[in-house]
């Protein structure tokens, strides 16, 4: 930690290795070791690196590979005006897909559902944090087994989630159960 010198020398021990990696493994090698070599002072490692880094990522179309570093890349690429140009389309691209991303988080944040849940999801939802089954809580309920299913299934919509476990735990992270 801290070291940016035995970092380098770390990935250079593995360099010859990543000729025989899964390309995403060595985009986001390459482009690791290009961060450790502007910050050790080496910019025009850094610059071929970042290059060969963008030059797989885009011919495979390798977003996810460069998403952890994609502030760095733009920062960098801002000072690289002839890289910028070569790879502008595909970096606008991860631009957007990182934006994308974002958002799809933030709309799971917390107090960011689009409609409050009625006082029965909330009832179907704090017996799903007990585990308990459609069956049971349309007996406690009183109401039919396919009442429950369609609350559930407006939980899931309301909740942005797929299953009860991520139902339950959003709404453990909402303080609704």
């Amino acid at each position: 930690m801290g070291d940016k010198q035995a970092a380098l020398n770390l990935l250079l021990s593995v360099e010859g290795k990543v000729a025989g990696a899964a390309l995403p493994t060595a985009v986001q090698v390459w482009s690791l070791e290009a961060q450790l070599s502007l910050e050790t002072g080496d910019s025009e490692q850094a610059r071929c690196l970042t290059d060969r880094a963008l030059q797989a990522a885009t011919q495979e179309q390798l977003r996810l590979a460069l998403a952890p570093v994609t502030p760095w890349i733009r920062t960098f690429l801002a000072r690289n005006p002839a890289l910028s140009r070569r790879h502008r389309t595909f970096v606008a691209s991860l631009v957007t897909e990182t934006s994308r991303r974002r958002s799809r988080e933030s709309s799971a944040l917390p107090g960011d559902l689009l409609q409050p849940l009625t006082e029965r999801e909330l009832d179907v939802l704090q017996r799903l944090a007990q585990l308990w089954t459609t069956e049971e809580i349309a007996s406690d309920l009183f109401v039919s087994v396919n009442t429950v299913k369609t609350h559930i299934k407006s939980l899931f919509l309301k909740l942005a989630v797929n299953r009860r476990a991520d139902a339950v735990r959003r709404g453990h992270g909402l303080a609704l159960c």
